[in-house]
């Protein structure tokens, strides 16, 4: 699981944490600055979520290669006399 990911849904909780605190106590600032904090924290986990599909993209098509190759390796025609 990339940073992002964490960074984003830890960011997104204390959002929503400032938020609901700004709702109660009537605090219009507080209540906006946890919306934004929300928003952000999806972005920045939505960024990290690209990067984890991305990054087990390149690693399905290494390891795909590497087989061919181990394939390949093993399937070798060999000489009869």
């Amino acid at each position: 699981m990339d940073k992002d990911r964490i960074k984003g849904s830890a960011q997104q909780g204390k959002g929503v944490v400032k938020q609901v605190i700004g709702k109660i106590t009537g605090d219009d600032k507080l209540e906006a600055q946890g919306e934004s904090e929300k928003v952000a924290g999806r972005i920045q986990n939505a960024a990290g979520g690209i990067k984890d599909t991305l990054r087990g993209k390149w690693l399905g098509k290494t390891e795909s290669i590497q087989k061919m190759s181990v394939n390949l390796r093993h399937s070798t025609p060999t000489r009869s006399s």
